[in-house]
């Protein structure tokens, strides 16, 4: 990983802040692109444009595979083999790239319904092999160096950006679209692979040798992120035939604001996965409390955000994509929701990543994928998107529960339950306090934004949920006292 081996409390979250930063800038440039894709495109094309990235992101997963962060795990455990699990990665992403996007070209030309849509799924389809080069970012990973691959991102959303504008103030239609987002993918994954060249300290290998070790470690996480992806982007496809496609329009622009919201736990879990390797591995104890303080700052940090859309979701989507959007009120709140529940569980798959336990993932998949696509396929219908909301949160209700569960069994205990019910309830306190506001004066979203964040921190504070001074380290990049590395004796 680094050149000790270890990774300080102070690298860690300076590493953190600088992804949590750089994701928030990326948040909004993503947003203002969706705002102008979305009033451009209108209710019908975009809910095609939603269905179509629904089903090469499912394709996406299968040449994922779970690969990058199974070679995270392994090379931090075994440094001198780093360049080959690094090629086995590259080469096994080029591979098994051809047989998905041959396989999503011809589910999106079935599924499309006109000239224009067709065009746009084979273009979407092609960037899994476009993206093939960015798998180097583990690189920096490694080496605790995320800065890099935020350099990335940031280029990524401002030539997206860039190119949405332009392409809206033209005119084009949705293929020009897809065209641009292929060349975008292209050209910043060729990115990744020059800005990691500098993190290389072994030659990359073929290392044909490895491959069926990287696929033994990473398989369990893919097959179930290919079963859990698939059951994410299903009910928009459900929508779509079910329903109509402005309906799929309003549920798919209420989806990409729940998926932009997942900047902070993945800003988290991309620092913290082989930081929790190496300290699994040499003090389960130390990896209990990096486990605990992140669920911790996650639950923290995610909880304000489904405050918020309870209290003011047909503002936030009329403010963002015009008032045709408001409609999509309903599904909001649900989605986010189900936002605090995954970035609790980010980390705790983290852990269950370093153990080695894999294929239990398998098992939670399956029954996820279960739960969604019979509740979707039941309540579409009737009730329209809202069914396919409900339906994600019940799923992902019931993954939380079990995983909460089992990694409570591998570490012989529970995660302490006192800081998570603090929290909660500086959650509920923020909650009511919005929902008289907007019951008795029908507050603007700008009064319920600045009552948030001055009631919540409060509360906080209040319940004791936030240690003041472990939050006074955190701002001055200093690590909470028993994340510091062990003082190395003198020889």
């Amino acid at each position: 990983m680094t050149d000790d081996g270890q990774v300080g409390g102070r690298r860690a979250v300076a590493d953190i802040l600088v992804q949590v930063v750089a994701r928030a800038g990326n948040l909004l440039l993503g947003i203002v692109a969706t705002l102008v894709l979305v009033r451009t495109l209108g209710d019908d094309d975009f809910g095609r444009w939603a269905t179509l990235l629904s089903i090469t992101q499912i394709a996406m997963v299968f040449v994922d595979l779970g690969l990058e962060p199974a070679v995270v795990s392994l090379a931090a455990r075994d440094p001198d083999r780093e360049g080959s699990w690094v090629g086995a990665l590259v080469t096994l992403r080029i591979l098994l790239g051809i047989p998905a996007t041959i396989i999503s070209i011809v589910i999106c030309l079935i599924v499309a319904d006109n000239g224009d849509m067709a065009l746009a799924g084979v273009l979407l389809s092609c960037t899994m092999l476009a993206a093939a080069p960015s798998a180097l970012r583990v690189l920096n990973q490694l080496r605790v160096r995320n800065d890099v691959t935020m350099i990335v991102l940031t280029a990524n959303s401002v030539l997206w950006g860039g190119a949405v504008i332009g392409l809206a103030v033209v005119g084009v239609p949705m293929a020009a679209y897809a065209a641009a987002f292929l060349a975008v993918t292209f050209a910043t994954a060729t990115l990744q692979a020059v800005l990691s060249r500098p993190q290389m300290r072994q030659r990359l290998r073929l290392a044909r040798e490895l491959w069926r070790e990287a696929l033994k470690a990473g398989l369990p996480l893919g097959i179930a992120g290919v079963i859990s992806t698939a059951s994410a982007r299903a009910p928009q496809i459900f929508v779509f035939e079910l329903d109509g496609t402005r309906e799929a329009g309003l549920y798919g622009a209420a989806t990409r604001l729940y998926e932009q919201s997942h900047f902070i736990p993945m800003a988290v879990v991309t620092t913290l996965l082989p930081i929790m390797a190496i300290a699994h591995k040499a003090d389960p104890a130390k990896a209990r409390r990096v486990l605990e303080l992140s669920v911790g700052y996650l639950l923290m940090a995610s909880l304000p955000v489904f405050v918020l859309t309870l209290a003011a979701s047909p503002e936030i989507l009329t403010l963002l994509f015009g008032d045709s959007f408001a409609d999509a009120a309903p599904a909001l709140p649900i989605l986010m929701a189900t936002f605090v529940l995954v970035a609790v569980n980010y980390p705790l798959d983290n852990m269950i990543l370093v153990q080695g336990q894999q294929k239990w993932l398998v098992g939670r998949a399956v029954l996820a994928t279960v739960i969604i696509v019979v509740g979707t396929a039941a309540t579409v219908p009737f009730i329209g998107f809202v069914g396919a909301a409900a339906s994600v949160l019940v799923a992902e209700a019931v993954v939380t529960y079990q995983t909460v569960r089992f990694v409570s069994g591998t570490l012989g205990g529970g995660l302490r339950a006192g800081p998570i019910l603090r929290i909660l309830a500086a959650g509920a306190i923020a909650m009511a306090v919005l929902e008289a506001l907007d019951l008795l004066v029908g507050a603007p979203l700008g009064v319920l934004i600045v009552v948030l964040a001055v009631v919540y921190p409060a509360a906080l504070v209040l319940f004791r949920a936030l240690d003041l001074d472990e939050a006074r380290q955190l701002i001055r990049r200093q690590p909470p006292p028993d994340l510091e590395p062990e003082p190395t004796p003198d020889p």
